[in-house]
């Protein structure tokens, strides 16, 4: 494929995911052929009860994973309203690696899970989060280590010049904290909704959500734009101290 790349002079990032899916599907094809037969495709009742005991069991992680990244946008949509063009495109570029960054760190989050919810404690242990927190925050620091590195590596055909460059690499320096921020709060999140705290959870995602959309509207009217970054952090910061403190009011807070 990248001979074929180099060949046709291919450049476009559009271009280049094609050629990526189409190099892909031979391999794709082959194991679909080995892992699947007809009779595997056979409805029955059990089929129903094992799709529902699926959802069940999993709306949990998937509600949990998605509001990791949900509050992230929000400062994409106030750039596109209030900040100049050139440094939307910047913000544009660091908002894509975080949501690329937060779709991988869900895998480690959702194996985290299962094998804390195997257990029967109802206790939160602060150790337990620390350490992941941890290892999440030591899998991301080349975002704010190595911004412009990661940045030029992954948008090679980016007409890069040195102003949109630094300023792209401080966007995603400031964004990549909101993995920090979602690492601490998934394991409390995901305790929440197993525990059917559907209300409490929409309460506190509301009060986060209004919290991110108020203070990147002030950062948009009132702030440089190089502030709107920085306070779309708030969303993240604000659920992640709701979610702190619900759980150490009930107790349930242990080292």
């Amino acid at each position: 494929m990248g001979a074929a790349l180099l060949y046709f002079k291919i450049e476009r990032i559009e271009l280049i995911a094609l050629a990526m899916v189409l190099a892909a599907l031979p391999a794709f094809f082959y194991g679909v052929t080995q892992a699947f037969h007809a009779h595997l495709l056979k409805i029955t009742r059990r089929t129903f009860r094992f799709i529902a005991l699926m959802v069940k069991a999993g709306i949990p992680y998937a509600i949990s994973s998605f509001a990791a990244f949900a509050y992230l946008p929000i400062g994409l949509y106030v750039a596109d309203k209030f900040a100049s063009a050139e440094f939307l495109g910047c913000y544009n570029f660091g908002h894509k690696i975080l949501v690329l960054c937060s779709g991988i760190m869900v895998h480690f989050i959702s194996s985290n899970l299962i094998t804390l919810h195997s257990t029967h404690d109802k206790d939160l242990h602060l150790k337990d989060i620390a350490i992941f927190t941890l290892f999440i925050a030591v899998c991301s620091s080349p975002l704010w280590l190595f911004p412009s590195w990661i940045l030029k590596i992954l948008f090679f055909a980016a007409p890069w010049t040195d102003a949109t460059l630094q300023t792209s690499a401080n966007i995603l320096q400031i964004l990549s904290f909101s993995l920090i921020f979602q690492a601490a709060r998934t394991t409390l999140i995901s305790t929440l909704l197993k525990e059917h705290a559907t209300r409490a959870y929409a309460v506190m995602v509301s009060v986060g959500g209004a919290s991110n959309v108020i203070a990147c509207m002030l950062a948009g009217l009132y702030l440089e734009n190089a502030m709107i970054p920085l306070f779309a952090l708030t969303g993240d910061l604000v659920i992640t101290a709701i979610l702190f403190g619900y759980f150490a009011h009930h107790g349930r807070v242990r080292w």
